[in-house]
């Protein structure tokens, strides 16, 4: 096998190029964490979505059944943005 034909190393060639992506030895666990975020909070608000008309039904809090879901969504928007100012400049 000539070194034209060689299959690239999967340490060097595939890492210097960029083509290793996200998945990479070097950022596997940031990787999984926030993947793992991610379907944490999913499941969260999965969960909520699903209990949240039975909950409002007992308590007799029909008339503010909206404020539980926009109150999440806006408190989470405002979060995100606060969280991306404080990891570093644009």
């Amino acid at each position: 096998m000539s070194g034209a034909e060689r299959a690239p190393r999967a340490d060097t060639d595939l890492a210097a190029s960029g083509a290793g992506g996200v998945w990479q030895a070097r950022y596997f666990w940031v990787t999984l964490g926030a993947v793992a975020m991610i379907f944490l909070a999913a499941t969260q608000t999965l969960a909520v979505t699903t209990v949240m008309p039975l909950v409002a039904t007992d308590l007799g809090g029909d008339a503010l059944y909206a404020v539980a879901f926009s109150g999440t969504l806006a408190t989470s928007v405002i979060g995100m943005v606060a969280v991306g100012a404080w990891c570093g400049p644009a």
